[in-house]
């Protein structure tokens, strides 16, 4: 039996709730839902703690790095080959339209879970030592998924400022998730709003831009400030 340890904060917890409407092949899947989170939880088997699964490593595996990963996500978010991602998101809040609405619920989450991730990627912030979640798996983020220490932070760990990304996707990804926002069939999900509101976070976690950030302004900000007063409390959560 799959136990969890009381430290997770309402949002863990919200995000676990969403993890667990998802699994249908027991506990392999479990694992890679669970990613971002195994830092927070304690996992464990009949009462007796189970150590965390190392990366495998051969010479025949592929290796994983921030760039890898963060040009898959560009693909995924593009519909484009790998080889040609690379050249950008621009006007993907034109062409995120009709790929939203054409997808079912679960490969909305998906494709917003995607959203949530290239910030990271593109800040080089992902852990791909610590865990083997597969090729494309979930690394957790040591900004996003790790207790942070109060004080400044490194400008590496910000998308818009980082010295090898060098480009101004984060902002064609904002532009795309506003676009999001506003269309009907998004605004009356449950689950993929929920999933929203997890991944604006994560995006604005990798945002050093004053005027992005500001709640007066952006219009992202206003979208979760109006998600408090909704009546879902899973929404209310992950808006907060």
């Amino acid at each position: 039996m799959l136990s969890f340890s009381r430290d997770c904060d309402e949002e863990i917890q919200t995000s676990l709730e969403l993890a667990f409407e998802e699994l249908d092949d027991g506990e392999a899947r479990l694992r890679i839902l669970l990613t971002p989170f195994m830092d927070s939880l304690t996992v464990s088997e009949n009462g007796k703690e189970r150590p965390s699964k190392r990366r495998k490593t051969g010479s025949g595996a592929e290796t994983v790095d921030n760039q890898k990963l963060y040009d898959h996500y560009l693909a995924t978010l593009t519909g484009a080959p790998r080889d040609l991602a690379a050249g950008g998101l621009l006007g993907l809040h034109n062409s995120i339209v009709e790929h939203y609405r054409a997808m079912d619920d679960g490969q909305r989450r998906s494709l917003l879970g995607t959203f949530g991730r290239i910030p990271c990627a593109g800040s080089r912030c992902l852990d791909t030592s610590k865990v083997d979640f597969g090729l494309w798996g979930d690394y957790p983020c040591r900004i996003c998924d790790e207790p942070q220490k109060k004080g400044q932070r490194d400008p590496e760990t910000y998308w818009n400022g980082h010295t090898e990304t060098k480009d101004e996707n984060w902002k064609d990804v904002i532009a795309a998730l506003l676009v999001i926002t506003e269309l009907e069939e998004f605004q009356k999900s449950r689950k993929p709003r929920i999933m929203m509101a997890l991944t604006i976070k994560r995006v604005f976690n990798h945002i050093s831009d004053a005027g992005y950030l500001d709640l007066a302004n952006c219009s992202l900000g206003q979208w979760c400030l109006a998600m408090l007063s909704r009546s879902c409390r899973e929404l209310r959560i992950a808006a907060g």
